[in-house]
């Protein structure tokens, strides 16, 4: 299961000067030739890009006609995006008990759980087994692949959770502007020590979430 594989035509969403650092501008203003030019080779995915890059990338440069400064630029680009495997302790959202009991039990990652309860009926057979509630199990799993979003831990994807975007697919959909209302009611209603996301960083997360593989049945 590839978390983090995106299709090469899909780098016109995440190359926006909305969702992408000021240092990675010449991949903004170049994307649509750079995605052609790619295409035209048969690089897909994100994946055939890191195989031919990391093979050689200087014949990789001439295949596509792609200056090797831009190629390295966009390879930092996607490194940097690239899922970050994150151990479940540091998501005390979901219980200090229940953390220890999934790590008994071989669950000690976000990918372990996303892997093993990506499904009901994976959700089901682990929650019988570890004697935790199902629905701790399903927002386990909800803030695992909330968490493959840039910039996101704990905190984010529980605010996120609570506040009713349980999945990378459901935030895909979102308007940055009323995700960051809808946030904002929340954490006012609930009187609750968080801040809502910057709009840059929502929409950055959006766009990603748009990208990005959807992993999970909820």
């Amino acid at each position: 299961m590839e978390l983090d594989r995106i299709d090469i035509k899909n780098l016109a969403i995440v190359l926006n000067k909305n969702t992408t650092m000021s240092r990675y501008s010449e991949l903004i203003e170049n994307k649509e030739d750079i995605i052609k030019a790619l295409i035209m080779s048969n690089i897909n995915t994100s994946d055939d890009f890191f195989e031919q890059y990391r093979n050689n990338s200087e014949i990789l440069a001439a295949n596509t006609m792609i200056e090797q400064s831009v190629l390295d630029m966009l390879a930092l680009f996607l490194s940097f995006h690239r899922y970050r495997n994150r151990k479940i302790k540091e998501f005390t959202s979901i219980g200090i008990d229940n953390i220890s009991i999934l790590n008994n039990y071989g669950i000690t990652t976000t990918k372990d759980l996303i892997d093993l309860c990506n499904t009901e009926k994976k959700r089901k057979l682990v929650a019988d087994e570890t004697k935790i509630s199902a629905h701790v199990i399903k927002k386990a799993v909800c803030l695992a692949d909330i968490a493959r979003l840039p910039g996101i831990k704990d905190i984010r994807s529980s605010l996120y959770y609570d506040c009713g975007f349980i999945s990378i697919k459901n935030i895909a959909s979102q308007k940055p502007t009323e995700f960051i209302e809808k946030t904002s009611q929340f954490i006012e209603a609930n009187n609750i020590d968080k801040k809502p996301p910057l709009f840059k960083e929502i929409t950055t997360q959006i766009a990603w979430a748009k990208v990005y593989p959807d992993v999970i049945q909820l």
